[in-house]
């Protein structure tokens, strides 16, 4: 028996359909279609989910599972998990609270040399608004416990914790009604955010301001079906309930140490640290990484992202390289067109004008390939953020997980990120430098004067 938190569920793991085609005709007059799967047997009943997963309950025990106990013999494993539960309660005189239903989860361990069954569970107070469990539960196996590192009151876990409550909520919606209390704490916990995020440029919260209305608005319809089992509002106020509670973990909410803006760091980290390897390339690159990098540390603090902040990011980059594509385009025309001038490509001979032509020739070059490299990574860079990189926080903080450096952070995406704009700059230096070059070499003073001017 292995106890485990609601997010630790195995349902979003992929599943195989049968590879068994229904090919028996449909009877005439057919007006309904029943599901071939059992709905109740020994005590369990089924329900589906409004996302599409099926889950079983047992009344008399008040157990949830998502183990598919129509199968016998996943069903005799789940009752013998049960007696065994059951017992240790018993043998240690553990009072439980009144109703709290447990949810088991049955992982046969096929693949190993010597294969077993292991049960993951926890156990769900409705009035605290809790998960507990019957063995001690290791905090640091807790993916959130990574996010808020400095966890040390009860009072900070129990966010967690709640936030726990919420996603088995979620994930089993007809475990509870839809009350007053839930539509009441979810309208006013909205509110707050919209007048922050509203008036405030560095909100802690997890929604845009878009999002958050539009979650207001569903409090309306969902008052007229309060008090009764409601799987589809009671899953979609769960899931933004267990987003509140899990953003009041992160931040430290009701802790000395609150995390109120989402740019300052509570973990006493260094925001704006530069390593040697920026220091020496940034110059070359006219100190666009520089920008870039404080963009994304102001954006990832305590390598937490928000959602309407990346997306924000992500559009202001993406603008950058459309406007640089353009640039650089024309740049690349220009370049082109100078080599076709008289007098750019020599037609022979020797001496210093030969030289000098070569010069100008050589400076043309470089400035059409700077253009050239930076349409290119423009394009790369801007298709790459349209189609791989998602604008949702989870995905977002995965993407800034891997593209950071051990030991230089996320320099080297920050260099990425500059580099359209520092090839296009540096064609536009060797354009000059070829154009002033070919003027230099008349001998006309009139144009010599012009151009030093």
């Amino acid at each position: 028996m292995v106890p485990v938190t609601p997010d630790a569920t195995r349902r979003y793991e992929p599943k195989a359909a049968p590879d068994v085609v229904n090919k028996k005709p449909i009877p005439r007059l057919t007006r309904t279609f029943q599901s071939e799967m059992p709905s109740t047997g020994h005590g369990w009943s089924l329900f589906r989910h409004p996302e599409g997963a099926c889950y079983f309950y047992h009344k008399g025990k008040n157990v949830f599972t998502d183990s598919d106990v129509n199968n016998t013999g996943i069903r005799e494993e789940i009752t013998a998990a049960l007696d065994s539960i059951e017992r240790y309660v018993r043998n240690q005189h553990i009072l439980l609270p009144e109703g709290a239903p447990l949810v088991i989860d049955l992982d046969l361990q096929l693949d190993s040399e010597e294969p077993e069954s292991i049960f993951y569970y926890y156990y769900v107070d409705h009035e605290a608004k809790a998960i507990f469990f019957l063995h001690p539960f290791d905090t640091s196996s807790l993916p959130a416990f990574e996010e808020a590192p400095r966890s040390t009151t009860e009072l900070h876990r129990g966010n967690e914790i709640e936030a726990q409550y919420w996603y088995f909520v979620q994930l089993f919606p007809t475990s509870t009604k839809l009350s007053e209390e839930f539509l009441s704490k979810l309208a006013d916990t909205c509110i707050y955010w919209l007048a922050d995020v509203s008036t405030s440029p560095t909100s802690t919260t997890p929604y845009t301001p878009r999002a958050m209305s539009e979650i207001l608005q569903l409090v309306g319809p969902m008052e007229k079906m309060k008090n009764s089992i409601c799987p589809g509002s009671m899953a979609a106020l769960a899931r933004h309930m267990y987003m509140f509670a899990h953003t009041r973990f992160i931040h430290y909410h009701g802790e000395p140490h609150a995390r109120l803006d989402r740019t300052a760091t509570v973990h006493c980290t260094m925001l704006y640290q530069r390593t040697w390897l920026i220091r020496i390339i940034s110059p070359f690159l006219f100190f666009g990484p520089d920008f870039h990098l404080r963009l994304l540390q102001d954006a990832w603090v305590d390598k937490i992202i928000h959602a309407d902040v990346w997306v924000k990011i992500t559009a202001k980059m993406q603008k950058e390289w459309i406007g640089l594509i353009a640039y650089s385009a024309l740049m690349l025309a220009c370049g082109v067109s100078f080599l076709t001038i008289p007098g750019v490509v020599p037609d022979g001979g020797d001496g210093p004008g030969r030289t000098m032509s070569q010069i100008v020739r050589l400076f043309s070059y470089l400035s059409t390939i700077s253009s050239f490299t930076s349409t290119i990574l423009g394009c790369l860079l801007h298709r790459h953020h349209q189609t791989s990189v998602s604008d949702a926080a989870p995905e977002a903080q995965q993407y800034l997980n891997d593209q950071e450096n051990k030991y230089v952070g996320l320099e080297l995406l920050a260099i990425q990120h500059s580099l359209p704009h520092a090839f296009l700059m540096w064609s536009v230096i060797f354009f000059l430098a070829a154009f002033s070059a070919f003027c230099f070499s008349s001998k006309e003073i009139a144009s010599i004067t012009a151009v030093a001017l």
